[in-house]
């Protein structure tokens, strides 16, 4: 493990790969995922979850808890995070404004993210 693994790995958890069941196109190069409890915890905190959260993301980073399986509908999902990431500079400060106004399940964000889910499931049945 370098140096800057050692570093993040307490705060951003391990890198880890795409589980084998899900094909490697499925994500992007750009993307990194990582498994950790501590940023899917505070989102649930902040999210005013009953627990952690399945899975953070921030910038092109998912961070997936280690209590929880990387599915497709998940990974759809968090990509979409990614995509409003990289769509909008602001994106951190508007998430946070939507989530205060209206809390998780009703942030702008998050419904735009479960209808991706959504579609992919329509469209391509588990």
């Amino acid at each position: 493990m370098s140096l800057v693994e050692r570093v993040l790995a307490p705060v951003f958890g391990r890198r880890i790969d795409l589980p084998a069941d899900l094909p490697r196109e499925s994500l992007p190069g750009r993307v990194t995922l990582r498994e950790g409890r501590l940023i899917p915890a505070i989102g649930g905190v902040l999210g005013r979850m009953k627990g952690p959260a399945a899975a953070v993301t921030l910038g092109r980073t998912i961070i997936v808890h280690p209590e929880v399986s990387l599915s497709r509908d998940l990974l759809v999902h968090e990509l979409t995070h990614v995509r409003q990431w990289e769509s909008d500079r602001l994106f951190p400060v508007r998430y946070t404004l939507e989530s205060i106004r209206r809390g998780y399940w009703n942030n702008r964000y998050e419904l735009e993210a479960r209808d991706a889910e959504k579609r992919v499931s329509e469209n391509h049945p588990s």
